[in-house]
């Protein structure tokens, strides 16, 4: 018998699993058990599916994703004999109770990708004053010259109705500029805005992810300097 590494009820969200130290080389095995929902009366039980990715990086860094699609098995509890399981959409498919109605496709895995951003400038004299005001349509990391402007700060900017408004920060990055070649950069990706909500793979505002930023500088001859994301070169 395999070893239990979790069970999940609530069918809104992923469950995320820790099975590092239960693998090893050569062959393995994973099984997924699912139970249907029995219906109201006249009792009847309902479709059922299940999803999963399968997130596996090896000593070399290499990465590789295993997820649910038709080169997998199924049987029910009644039966001794597996068979190649019935595919009914992708990851992000919206899931409904007739299997044949019209779907919603979308990408087979939880979307991970991000963009890279990055801005060199020169700062010609001593700075006294200089501060970042930044926002995102998606989720940022923000670096002054490789160090992080608000370490602690996950999923930035927070949740709000994007249609309407969203939030900025300013940050003090007055100790992180020093004289001659500077470099502002910045991590984007989905977050609250454009990200898939639940495996249902519902997006509220579907992108695309844009990076709003202005880093000003006061001098210490008093004179002013700006970097933002629409200044051009």
């Amino acid at each position: 018998m395999g070893q239990v590494t979790g069970r999940h009820e609530n069918w809104g969200a992923f469950d995320r699993e820790e099975i590092t130290g239960l693998l090893h080389p050569g062959d393995n095995e994973i099984e997924l058990d699912c139970v249907s929902r029995k219906g109201q009366s006249p009792a009847t039980t309902s479709y059922a599916a299940i999803a999963a990715s399968i997130h596996v990086t090896d000593a070399h860094g290499r990465e590789r994703r295993i997820v649910t699609d038709s080169t997998w098995s199924a049987r029910s509890a009644s039966e001794d004999t597996w068979a190649p399981v019935r595919v009914v959409g992708p990851m992000s498919s919206r899931y409904s109770a007739d299997v044949d109605s019209q779907r919603i496709h979308g990408p087979d895995r939880v979307a991970t990708e991000a963009s890279l951003f990055r801005k060199e400038f020169i700062v010609t004299g001593a700075v006294v004053c200089a501060r970042l005001s930044i926002t995102a349509l998606g989720a940022y990391v923000a670096y002054v010259n490789g160090h992080p402007v608000a370490p602690a700060t996950l999923l930035a900017p927070g949740f709000t109705d994007f249609r309407r408004r969203v939030e900025f920060r300013t940050h003090d990055v007055t100790a992180l500029l020093s004289k001659g070649p500077n470099t502002l950069a910045a991590i984007l990706g989905g977050g609250w805005y454009s990200s898939p909500m639940t495996w249902a793979g519902v997006r509220v505002t579907p992108g695309p992810n844009l990076l709003f930023a202005q880093l000003d500088l006061t001098m210490s001859d008093g004179t002013h300097q700006s970097i933002a994301t629409t200044n051009r070169g």
